[in-house]
């Protein structure tokens, strides 16, 4: 369906494992699931 769009993000996914080695004490982490609710009619 979208063969022309570039799909190089693939080639960055990581396993969690080797995020979560990243994460040091103290760090703040930002988890988002890019999800909204509807706003409705205005």
């Amino acid at each position: 369906m979208f063969d022309d769009v570039d799909s190089g993000w693939e080639k960055r996914v990581v396993s969690p494992e080797v995020f979560l080695s990243r994460i040091e004490p103290g760090m703040s982490i930002f988890l988002g699931t890019g999800v909204a609710p509807n706003p409705g009619p205005s």
